[in-house]
């Protein structure tokens, strides 16, 4: 499994953002290999929002980013908050 951990700083209107991240998860969940997502919001800064996002693993995110559909709503979300990430794989459950 391969876990994709986002870090959003909202630029604009945080409603856009929201609407925006939740049509990029309604895309990805109907593509194969993933596994779900969380969104959090920091309760020190509204403004930034970290997503934990799972994949099957590095095969299915790379088909995923290479999805046209799935880059255009990328890029609709990114017209609302930077990003950074990072691939994590998991050590031990819990």
């Amino acid at each position: 499994m391969l876990t994709l951990i986002i870090t959003f700083t909202v630029t604009g209107d945080p409603e856009k953002f929201r609407t925006a991240q939740s049509a990029v998860i309604a895309h990805a969940s109907r593509l194969p290999g993933f596994g779900g997502s969380r969104l959090h919001r920091s309760l020190t800064d509204p403004n930034v929002y970290v997503e934990v996002v799972e994949w099957a693993d590095a095969d299915t995110h790379r088909a995923a980013v290479a999805d046209p559909d799935f880059r255009l709503l990328l890029g609709e979300m990114g017209e609302h908050a930077t990003a950074a990430s990072d691939r994590f794989e998991a050590l031990a459950p819990h």
